[in-house]
């Protein structure tokens, strides 16, 4: 569906697929494991296939690795553009999209739902509430009294912008096996834009649901990718960290929200 609302709209489309290319040779059972996933959640024989150390580089001659999953429908898309998209679209049904509407407070009004905004004003009044509030989606359900019993992990990638002589070192997204299974999203990759630039992470922040800061992983800790030793920082054409929310990979099966005891 998505591939076609591209190709109707002219938005960027590039399937670039994604490697997750195991560091360690323990890393291995994990990659077969992901595959078994995959082809589980309904993914086609044709949309995954396992890789040995030889055939990652043969695809890819700059990453070094004990073998790898590679996910062939994985495609880098202008989100931005998929979303100014679909809002035009939505207004042309007689959609109203109200913007700068910070939620105070939800109440009940009879058989309708009050949403109170920050700012005063009119309260809307609904019937259905959809959460799709992102970062904000725990402090909504938790208005609502439902979820309370959980905190909601917050991250923050770092992305630093690779230099174009760089950027022949993969022709495709690159993850690493996660060493932190219950945080996959934290380990290096590398990542292919749809406009044809690189990007590779940082370092992550974490921070626990009252918003104080409780650990900092960095994540670039060494490790044998790309054909050479990742420290700190990937090369970058500026000395300022390009920062965006790192939405999680296909792989990853299930929300990070974790109980209170937990954190």
């Amino acid at each position: 569906m998505w591939k076609s609302y591209a190709k109707e709209r002219g938005l960027p489309w590039s399937p670039v697929t994604t490697f997750e290319v195991a560091t360690r040779e323990a890393d291995v059972k994990r990659v077969e494991k992901y595959y078994r996933w995959g082809l589980e959640n309904g993914m086609g024989e044709d949309e995954l296939e396992l890789l040995t150390a030889e055939e990652v580089r043969k695809l890819e001659p700059h990453v070094k690795s004990h073998g790898a999953i590679w996910s062939k429908t994985d495609t880098s898309v202008d989100y931005p553009s998929f979303t100014r998209a679909l809002q035009a679209d939505a207004e042309r049904e007689g959609v109203r999209f109200i913007f700068g509407f910070e939620v105070k407070a939800i109440g009940v009004a009879k058989d309708l739902l009050e949403i109170q905004s920050k700012n005063g004003g009119q309260a809307i009044r609904t019937r259905f509430l959809v959460n799709c509030a992102g970062g904000n989606s725990m402090r909504i359900a938790h208005m609502l009294a439902l979820g309370r019993e959980y905190a909601d992990l917050n991250f923050r990638g770092e992305y630093w912008e690779v230099g174009q002589q760089w950027a022949y070192l993969a022709s495709r997204n690159i993850y690493t096996v996660a060493q932190h299974p219950e945080l996959p999203f934290l380990d290096p990759h590398w990542i292919c834009r749809a406009d044809g630039r690189r990007w590779g992470m940082e370092i992550v922040h974490l921070q626990v649901g009252n918003g104080k800061e409780g650990a900092r992983v960095h994540s670039g800790t060494q490790t044998r990718l790309l054909g050479q030793t990742w420290h700190r920082r990937s090369p970058s054409t500026s000395n300022r960290p390009k920062r965006e929310l790192h939405q999680r990979s296909h792989r990853d099966q299930r929300p990070i929200v974790v109980p209170h005891y937990q954190l």
